[in-house]
């Protein structure tokens, strides 16, 4: 990979996230009444209050009768950012899916947006205490749920993701077609990493289970939070041993592309990527701009 490769997208900006202040019950009520408070409305199916002009955020008002706002951000200001669901809110604005308009977000913009949804969806989807079934409390400003059964405490779930851009190190790449995907629309191979699995490992066990292939060296590219609902992208290139692949059944196909091929196919639009803000297109992108 040339050293000037482009950053993966979602993976840039870093806002301060006030950790110091999730505990500080004084400062978290005044941030309420705040008038430079910023609030963005967010549900568990992934959709926002945004438009192609960028994220709509609200004022403090969207937090009457919110028991436990979650907070994103603190401003270089000092003011605050929080997310709602907008199952709590009497007047939610109208929402979008999040994939409509990501690539109209400025990457700031993006940032709180990925997590706003992942918090949201993991607070939904972990009401009650795994250990021994009782409703948990929200606490930490929508970063913990404490049960009041046995004590456990429950933290915000990331799974992570590993996908590979699978070449044979020279002039192919193996791109595949996944079931359920957008017509024409070819891309990386990926697979969940599982318990007392590396990411690396878990290349080379899902490019075998996949399509048959041997991985011989894998180096990693880089990674992308993904809200869907709270995955973490990690991004691998994998070289193989250059064999014909064997579909698994979950693919429709995968085969192999030469550079000049599959800039042919896309310029045709006989073939087309995932949108360009995924970590599929980032990955293929790159490896056709290095012919």
């Amino acid at each position: 990979m040339p050293d000037a490769a482009p950053p993966v997208p979602l993976s840039v900006a870093a806002h301060d996230r006030g950790d110091r202040y999730r505990r500080d019950d004084a400062w978290l009520a005044a941030a309420r009444q705040d008038d430079a408070t910023d609030v963005l409305v967010v549900d568990v199916e992934g959709r926002i209050a945004a438009s192609a002009e960028g994220l709509e955020v609200g004022g403090p008002e969207l937090l009457a009768g919110v028991a436990v706002p979650t907070l994103l951000a603190v401003d270089p200001d000092g003011s605050a950012v929080f997310a709602v669901a907008a199952a709590e809110v009497a007047e939610p604005p109208e929402l979008v899916p999040f994939r409509d308009v990501l690539e109209h977000l400025e990457p700031d913009e993006a940032a709180l947006a990925v997590q706003a949804i992942a918090l949201v969806r993991w607070q939904a989807d972990h009401r009650f205490c795994g250990r021994c079934g009782t409703a948990t409390t929200l606490t930490t400003a929508g970063h913990r749920r404490v049960c009041p059964g046995c004590g456990a405490r429950h933290f915000p779930r990331t799974d992570p993701v590993a996908t590979m851009l699978v070449t044979d190190g020279r002039d192919r790449v193996l791109l595949s077609r996944r079931r359920g995907a957008k017509e024409k629309v070819w891309s990386c191979l990926a697979g969940f990493v599982e318990p007392g699995e590396t990411p690396e490992q878990a290349v080379v066990r899902e490019t075998m289970e996949e399509v048959g292939l041997r991985v011989l060296r894998v180096e990693s590219i880089g990674s992308q939070p993904w809200p869907q609902p709270y995955e973490l992208m990690i991004g691998h290139r994998a070289v193989v041993l250059p064999r014909e692949p064997t579909v698994a059944e979950e693919l429709v196909t995968a085969r192999w592309w030469d550079r000049a091929e599959l800039a042919a196919a896309l310029a045709a639009d006989e073939a087309r990527l995932p949108p360009p803000y995924t970590i599929g297109h980032h990955a293929i992108s790159v490896w056709l701009a290095e012919g």
